[in-house]
């Protein structure tokens, strides 16, 4: 009862944003959090931004506080969240791969990420005008690299992605389709799990892709332990400079 309390206390301060549970093209296994619009913002002529959020993590109700708490304190009012959430294919899948794409495939699988990234905005699409040149990956740890996938898979449906202390492999990646995207990349140089090397390379490769690029860093290692949400409002305003 008492940890029971403390999550409900912990929570208040994001139980005024809209959200609403949600599947895409009407598969079950295709669930997300859709966070926002805002209830005081008019929808922008050119239609809202919209972020995939992809968690370092399954991206299920464990995480939603701390994405809303983004959304709330790092993003523009006129900015839509979806936060996906990660199919489990196999059992101790999540131990290997959280979220399987093109270049990660797991047994048992029946649609990569990529395709779940596409669906959801196709689906947001038909409830809200959405810029495309405003729609954006937000991925961190295990979320990363799939950020990077979906922002180089074709057609592009992207204009970038936020990527937190992640791995960078570009195996099964096509750099080409990077040209004339953003990324922002932010990562601990402290961080023994994913080495700041593994940034560095991943600013260095999407440079000489074509793309815009800037690498932020902070104290603390692997983890959000820098000063984040001032962090991330830097971030989703340098990805929106064009």
């Amino acid at each position: 009862m008492i940890a029971l309390l403390l999550t409900l206390a912990v929570q208040e301060d994001v139980a005024d944003v809209p959200s609403a549970e949600r599947v895409a093209a009407k598969d079950p296994k295709k669930q997300y959090l859709l966070i926002g619009p805002a209830k005081d913002v008019e929808p922008p002529a050119k239609g809202y931004g919209l972020v995939l959020v992809l968690p370092g993590g399954d991206g299920g109700a464990a995480f939603q506080p701390f994405v809303k708490r983004i959304w709330k304190n790092a993003a523009a009012k006129d900015v839509l969240f979806a936060q996906l959430r990660a199919v489990e294919w196999t059992p101790g899948q999540f131990n290997l791969v959280v979220w399987p794409t093109e270049a990660s495939r797991v047994t048992g699988m029946k649609f990569t990420t990529e395709a779940f990234a596409r669906s959801v905005v196709e689906e947001v699409g038909t409830l809200h005008r959405i810029d495309p040149e405003r729609t954006f990956v937000m991925g961190w740890s295990s979320g990363g690299p799939p950020a990077y996938a979906i922002t180089m898979s074709k057609p592009r449906f992207t204009a970038g992605a936020l990527v937190a202390m992640s791995v960078f492999r570009e195996l099964g990646l096509d750099l080409a389709a990077a040209k004339d995207q953003a990324y922002w990349i932010y990562h601990s140089k402290e961080d023994k799990i994913c080495p700041l090397a593994l940034a560095e390379k991943a600013k260095a490769s999407l440079d000489k892709a074509g793309a815009r690029t800037e690498l932020l860093l902070y104290e603390g290692g692997h983890g959000w332990t820098g000063p984040t949400f001032r962090d991330l409002k830097t971030g989703f305003a340098w990805l929106n400079k064009k």
